[in-house]
């Protein structure tokens, strides 16, 4: 630590790897609002993938936390589509394990679309291979969630320390 900042390690991947595997749809998907940036990367079980909910540079973590209600939550999971995102994202490990007294306190539900709404926002034909990436470079305090199929069981925020 120098200046009151703590260096971190973060992890990357090779682009041209990345690449190969952004064309087969087997890496990062990505969405963005006007408030945030969410990526999602796979995890070795699946079907567990890891989700990071990034404030825009407008923001910060706390109005995401406050403004991230069920169903935007939901929706911005919804909305995740196949990219080529060359990122980097901080190595960090889960110090703490909240247990809740009510089983399923939190309830997330997938909005039910139409066949017309699923077929408008994904296609029936696959689109040429982005070959620009998404720079996105986890440099500041994000929320996180480990989910299964649309579903949370873990969540928690890094913050650097």
């Amino acid at each position: 630590m120098s200046n009151g900042l703590k260096n971190l390690k973060f992890l990357k991947m090779n682009i041209k790897d990345n690449l190969l595997l952004s064309c087969d749809d087997l890496l990062a998907r990505y969405t963005i609002n006007e408030d945030i940036e969410v990526l999602e990367l796979p995890l070795s079980e699946e079907p567990e993938k890891f989700v990071a909910f990034i404030p825009r540079s407008n923001g910060n973590l706390s109005e995401l936390i406050e403004n991230l209600t069920t169903s935007k939550f939901q929706d911005l999971l919804y909305k995740l589509s196949s990219e080529f995102v060359n990122f980097e994202i901080p190595i960090f490990k889960i110090k703490s394990n909240l247990q809740y007294p009510v089983p399923n306190i939190f309830q997330f539900e997938i909005p039910d679309k139409t066949e017309e709404e699923v077929m408008r926002d994904h296609g029936f034909i696959k689109r040429p291979c982005e070959t620009i990436p998404i720079h996105l470079y986890l440099n500041r305090p994000f929320l996180f969630s480990v989910i299964v199929e649309k579903d949370p069981i873990l969540m928690g925020m890094f913050n650097g320390f």
